[in-house]
């Protein structure tokens, strides 16, 4: 069949295409190569254990030394990877043989995780079906694949989106790959823009005090004699940014900041200011020298997060390092005793970064689903630090309960906070005795 011939070119071709290191054999000694989404690391050889990380499909990691022991939950054989930990190497959901067909087949298609956005991506307007296997008459690009490689739904409800990572033509129809290898015809989503905005790392001459815009151009003021301001004709393009001087001023119940541009002030309403606290969440006052002996271990990082503002600063020890836009619950803050989930809120108070994944498809009690959501970083029960790629519309709430980041700053904060995510693993979990882990202060 000409159609099945022609997926067949296409994923093989693809393959020999790829410039992802996974997609052929690693040159540092014997490794252990995933086969599902989830190929947990354990950190004893026994799945009575915590699972402190996981692999995930086309993802290796190299073997650390030691021999491999049986155990329970393994119907063959635990080795021990680096740093720590260990895998079950069943040939089911994990192998080392890097020849493996499935792994072969898969490694080309993995997520990029040298990118902000390890996939393209997809909006779901209406109800669609997932197909296991390539729809259409003549043979399938790939062997077949083990299950739990693929997440198992064959529907997708209006308003979700979709991770995806090549697309076949089979006769006439187009089908889109998704990020877990199952398939959904092109014609019935709508592929997105990919998102560009990126915060600003506080260096040289970027420092705080700045305005970043939302929502739309906005217009710069200046202030006459009475001590009114006027609209002036310079504007400043949304999610632009500017330095500011550190004085503001009221105009009735408006208030403006002077930047640093020739006399030009910016009105707060169109402005995102971020003004984090003076002390560290040990004492210690931000921007000095840390004299107080209450310093964290590991880099002493932490993150600041206002839900309404719409803004973050991370910080390490007492230096702001970097400052952002993000977009938080559309429901504001905690309503009373309410589940945050029930009212779309993002929690608040003080929190410790528990898990990070590299990607994590989240589904709403409605069964809405974003797929593979990049640089998620866990921190209340359901409620995550994380990239999205379905909007642009940074410094404003629009979330259900989330703190959503564009996908350049929630990789540059994924790598920036502790735990560290060890090479080769998809996700880690934060566990006192291996490391140091950031803190989250969220508040209004």
């Amino acid at each position: 069949d000409a159609a099945g011939d022609d997926a067949r070119a296409d994923a093989a071709e693809a393959a020999a295409a790829s410039d992802d290191p996974a997609a052929a054999p690693a040159p540092d000694g014997p490794r252990v190569y995933a086969k599902a989404r989830f190929t947990w690391i354990r950190s004893a050889p026994n799945t009575d254990n915590q699972w402190i990380g996981y692999l995930w499909t086309g993802g290796s990691v190299p073997l650390r030394e030691g021999s491999p022991v049986p155990g329970q939950g393994c119907k063959k054989s635990w080795y021990p990877i680096e740093p720590r930990g260990w895998v079950c190497v069943d040939d089911r959901r994990a192998t080392l043989d890097p020849d493996d067909p499935v792994v072969r087949a898969v490694a080309p298609y993995r997520a990029k995780l040298d990118l902000p956005w390890p996939h393209r991506y997809a909006a779901v307007p209406r109800t669609i079906r997932r197909h296991a296997l390539l729809p259409g008459p003549g043979p399938q690009p790939f062997p077949e694949l083990p299950r739990g490689l693929q997440e198992g739904r064959l529907q997708m409800r209006d308003r979700s989106t979709l991770a995806y990572v090549d697309e076949v033509q089979r006769g006439d129809r187009t089908f889109l790959l998704a990020a877990d290898m199952s398939w959904v015809d092109k014609s019935v989503v709508e592929l997105y823009d990919q998102v560009e905005f990126q915060g600003l790392r506080l260096e040289g001459d970027v420092q705080l005090p700045l305005a970043f815009f939302k929502g739309e151009d906005r217009p710069g003021y200046r202030p006459t004699e009475d001590g009114t301001f006027v609209r002036t004709e310079t504007m400043f393009p949304r999610l632009s940014w500017v330095k500011l001087t550190g004085e503001s001023r009221k105009d009735g119940r408006e208030t403006y900041y002077e930047t640093v541009r020739d006399g030009l002030w910016v009105r707060r309403g169109g402005a995102v200011v971020p003004t984090p606290r003076k002390e560290t969440p040990w004492g210690a006052p931000v921007g000095e020298p840390d004299e107080t002996g209450q310093a964290p271990r590991g880099r002493g990082t932490w993150l600041e997060v206002s839900v309404l503002e719409g803004w973050l600063v991370a910080f390490e020890g007492t230096r702001p390092v970097y400052v952002t836009l993000t977009s938080s619950g559309r429901g504001g803050t905690p309503h009373g005793d309410r589940d945050p989930v029930e009212t779309a809120s993002t929690p608040t108070g003080t929190f410790g970064i528990n898990g990070k994944f590299a990607t994590a498809t989240m589904e709403s009690p409605v069964k809405i689903v974003h797929s593979d959501v990049p640089w998620t970083q866990n921190f209340s029960g359901p409620h995550a630090l994380h990239g999205a790629y379905w909007h642009d519309n940074w410094g404003s709430v629009m979330s259900a309960g989330c703190i959503n980041l564009s996908p350049r700053d929630a990789r540059w904060l994924y790598e920036f906070t502790e735990p560290p995510v060890p090479p080769g693993w998809h996700a880690v979990r934060h566990v006192p005795r291996y490391g140091a882990q950031t803190r989250l202060i969220v508040h209004e």
